[in-house]
């Protein structure tokens, strides 16, 4: 199983913006629902030391926390709208992405 094109699109959408003005709260919500569809995959694998595919156990508490923060960041961005919590959210998903493990 290897990562949905869907996440590396919305990320490199979100850091291809000249501006941070113009990542919007939407795009940014975006990326969190494709980041989070990736960790869910992860994550229901069976716990480690099953055979096969498996999912690390300190892993899956890495990304249930990041996974939080970065929720936390979106709505902070959904409410005050401001660009400095836009940001925010940009680098918690991307924080959430990067403790996802590639799957093969």
């Amino acid at each position: 199983m290897t990562r949905p094109i869907t996440i590396g699109a919305a990320l490199l959408g979100l850091a291809a913006c000249a501006q941070p003005a113009q990542t919007t709260v939407a795009q940014v919500a975006v990326a969190l629902t494709a980041a989070d569809q990736v960790a869910l995959q992860y994550v229901d694998l069976p716990r480690c030391p099953a055979a096969g595919a498996c999912s690390d156990p300190a892993t899956v508490a890495r990304i249930k926390d990041a996974a939080a923060k970065a929720y936390g960041a979106v709505k902070a961005a959904e409410a005050s709208g401001a660009q400095g919590d836009i940001t925010l959210a940009v680098s918690a998903v991307g924080a959430l992405s990067a403790v996802i493990p590639a799957t093969k």
